[in-house]
């Protein structure tokens, strides 16, 4: 018990600790001026992005403004081409650019560079991006438990599909190729038939959520997901039909069992 404690401790500090990111990202000053901006790097793929800035005086702190500074803002994808430069609009409180989807097209690591001058002073900051398919990065703790639960849902349905394949389904006869006794265990075989279907299709919902957040294929990620939603129709049909046989065999060995103990044979 004291060790599971420890285990449980250790994966929620390990959660804490690498999903903890500062707030604000500051940026070192060249001349005077100070540039200071949320922390943000992950972002969705093909969606508008707004980027804030707040320029001040790096020894006052007083907040600099379009009078005082003009401010450009360069973008940069995973090859390391400029594919944008746009002038930073001030809105009252910071400056922001607003950079279309179009930009954010592509999967993978990509950065910017946002800068402020006059002609006494400048600033700048330069940051890497990670375009995602959600927007989100899943930590190195996350991935861990997510690996643990495909594993542990592969070994269940391990389980589960080879007592569906050793279990016996017929009844048991005897030398003369009668019926002498009812095979309770084939309702654990129809369940476990049934619990394999349904493990089966929780792997493929987690496939398809990894596939989805580490490996940047939109075709292969298609194909699972595409074969999830056909298991997932075939789920509730199949519960339903077990049901059935199971009812239509519990009637079946109630009147086998009958016959047997009135010393009828049964053949069937």
């Amino acid at each position: 018990m004291n060790k599971l404690s420890l285990l449980l401790g250790i994966i929620i500090l390990s959660l804490a600790f690498v999903s903890a990111v500062p707030p604000f990202q500051t940026s070192t000053t060249t001349d005077g001026c100070f540039v200071e901006y949320p922390k943000i790097d992950t972002f969705k793929i093909g969606t508008q992005t707004a980027f804030n800035f707040h320029i001040s005086n790096v020894t006052s702190g007083k907040a600099f403004t379009n009078t005082t500074h003009s401010c450009e803002f360069h973008l940069y994808n995973k090859l390391g081409e400029h594919i944008a430069r746009m002038q930073a609009a001030y809105d009252g409180l910071d400056f922001e650019v607003t950079a279309p989807a179009s930009n954010f097209s592509q999967y993978g690591e990509m950065s910017y560079i946002f800068y402020c001058n006059n002609s006494y002073s400048g600033c700048l900051a330069s940051a890497p991006m990670e375009i995602t398919p959600n927007g989100f990065t899943i930590t190195t703790a996350q991935s861990n438990i997510q690996i643990i639960f495909f594993v542990a849902s592969v070994f269940v349905f391990l389980l589960c599909l080879l007592g569906a394949i050793k279990i016996p389904w017929s009844n048991p006869r005897g030398e003369d190729d009668k019926i002498i006794g009812i095979n309770e265990l084939k309702y654990v075989k129809l369940f476990l038939i049934v619990m394999s279907y349904i493990v089966f299709l929780l792997i493929m919902a987690m496939l398809r959520g990894i596939l989805f957040n580490y490996i940047y294929d939109i075709y292969v990620y298609k194909f699972f997901n595409w074969a999830y939603w056909i298991l997932m129709s075939g789920m509730y049909p199949i519960i339903v039909v077990s049901l059935i046989l199971a009812l239509i065999h519990l009637l079946t060995d109630k009147k086998i069992r009958n016959d047997i103990e009135r010393g009828l044979s049964f053949e069937g």
